[in-house]
């Protein structure tokens, strides 16, 4: 068990973050514990990677995202991942995205972060989204469950093209079950 205190336990912010992957890893945030409150402190998190993996890992008790794929990442494969009590509002479970800055609310961000595949990942009581798709393509989300999001089950947001989505359980959603955002394709 990996306990990263109010931050992340997994990061890798480099452009040389290449064939990288985290398998089989427990990481508690310990949320109850912290003196603090650090929302963007996240489980695992990705920028400007190519060909990463995040499986069978377990993450709970983060302020923040439990799994983040951000800015500029290729090839990524988050699948068989169990994500719960993580993400206060508007943190998510899992986290797929094209830009550097945490504001999203520009739907004029070029899309950077391609191919991915998110699937038969469980996520449970999160504060965002159970799965956020923020300015992504050629992504794959599928055989999923997510109960007891804060927002939406899975969201969908602008910008993002060329994504199939199948075959996901999505339960006690308090927004939308599966949402696209104006000019997703």
């Amino acid at each position: 068990v990996s306990r990263g205190g109010a931050g992340a336990c997994a990061d890798a912010n480099s452009a040389s973050a290449t064939d990288f992957g985290v398998y089989g890893v427990k990481i508690d945030g310990q949320r109850a514990n912290a003196t603090y409150q650090i929302t963007n402190a996240r489980a695992v998190f990705f920028s400007s990677a190519t060909r990463v993996k995040v499986r069978d890992c377990y993450a709970y008790a983060q302020y923040g995202d439990g799994i983040r794929i951000d800015a500029a990442c290729l090839d990524a494969d988050v699948s068989h991942n169990t994500v719960t009590d993580c993400g206060i509002e508007p943190a998510h479970g899992i986290m797929f995205r094209s830009v550097t800055s945490d504001s999203i609310n520009s739907a004029d961000d070029p899309v950077t972060t391609y191919r991915f595949v998110c699937n038969n990942n469980t996520i449970d009581s999160v504060g965002g989204s159970g799965i956020m798709l923020f300015c992504v393509g050629q992504g794959t989300v599928s055989g999923n469950t997510i109960r007891s999001s804060g927002q939406r089950g899975i969201n969908i947001g602008p910008t993002s093209v060329d994504l199939t989505i199948t075959a996901n359980t999505v339960m006690l959603s308090t927004s939308t079950g599966i949402h696209g955002a104006n000019r997703s394709k």
